[in-house]
């Protein structure tokens, strides 16, 4: 799957809409049959809120001039902002591989997972790259085991997402969770956006929440292997996501810094969930997970 997320969009320019389909076709076949293989038989899909969305409706969006920083004004959307198009950003709180899975199933992305080290650098990956940093090295980085190599800003990546025609994927918190709060987003990340980007960018965001009877599928510390040996043990699993609707999503302001749309997202993230909103970070994670590994006995500090 990760193979041929590397390989079909980097085919001649010319025929990208072929290499495209054929992208989206592999990932949601091969997709599709590793949730069933895991268990996930069935994931809703669900919106946010819950009452029907017409034709004729009325959003927060940010492609038109009348739209207002703080997403007041309310403006004309159109259905097919609904699914994530070749210019999206798709935002998503990040609790297990399977979020991984299943946003490769569906979009055929590429995914970025933001550095906590204030520069508003991400480091961008295809499928299956992201899914072993999920499952193993998600904190690798974060713990300084590992050197940010490949690194650079959103706005770029933004823009070599455009040429390969595919959406991409951001787990904002710059972490993994156990699936029962939404951490602080990286702000500066959006900061570093052009004025462009902040007017013409469409932006979705996706909340997942697992509810497992023996074991969920959310990883937040202890023993990978161990993890993924009860995942895997349980014949069925439960998987709900829920998408915000564009009427829920303010416009990014055209200047200056983005900590309020960060919060304000993160708030209607946890309305959604339902799961707890927390004035946490990924480098409070980090402090905890050496706090525990210490306690444990099994921390190694490398050099």
């Amino acid at each position: 799957l990760g193979v041929l997320g590397i390989l079909i969009p980097w085919l001649t320019f010319w025929f990208w809409p072929v290499s495209r389909l054929l992208a989206r076709l592999f990932h949601a076949v091969l997709g599709r049959l590793w949730l069933l293989v895991l268990g996930f038989y069935h994931v809703p899909r669900v919106q946010f809120p819950f009452y029907e969305v017409s034709q004729g409706a009325f959003a927060y969006t940010p492609k038109h001039p009348l739209a207002q920083a703080d997403g007041s004004a309310a403006l004309q959307t159109r259905p097919q902002q609904l699914c994530p198009s070749s210019r999206d950003l798709i935002l998503s709180n990040h609790t297990s591989c399977i979020d991984v899975l299943y946003l490769a199933t569906f979009f055929a992305p590429i995914f970025a997972f933001p550095l906590s080290d204030g520069t508003g650098r991400v480091l961008y990956m295809n499928t299956l790259a992201a899914m072993y940093r999920a499952s193993f090295g998600l904190d690798q980085v974060l713990q300084g085991q590992q050197k940010p190599e490949g690194a650079m800003s959103l706005s770029d990546l933004l823009v070599l997402s455009k040429g390969r025609h595919c959406p991409v994927v951001l787990f904002a918190e710059g972490t993994s969770t156990n699936g029962k709060a939404v951490l602080e987003f990286e702000a500066a990340l959006f900061n570093g956006l052009t004025p462009a980007q902040r007017t013409e960018l469409a932006i979705q965001v996706f909340v997942f929440k697992y509810a497992g009877a023996y074991c969920s599928p959310s990883f937040p510390v202890g023993s990978v292997r161990t993890h993924l040996h009860q995942v895997l043990s349980q014949v069925h699993h439960r998987l709900t996501v829920k998408q915000l609707r564009p009427t829920e999503i303010q416009a990014l302001p055209q200047e200056g810094p983005c900590d309020k749309w960060c919060t304000a997202v993160r708030v209607k993230m946890g309305l959604a969930g339902p799961v707890g909103v927390v004035a946490l970070s990924a480098k409070d994670k980090a402090q905890f997970l050496a706090h525990w590994h210490e306690t444990q006995g099994q921390y190694r500090k490398v050099a």
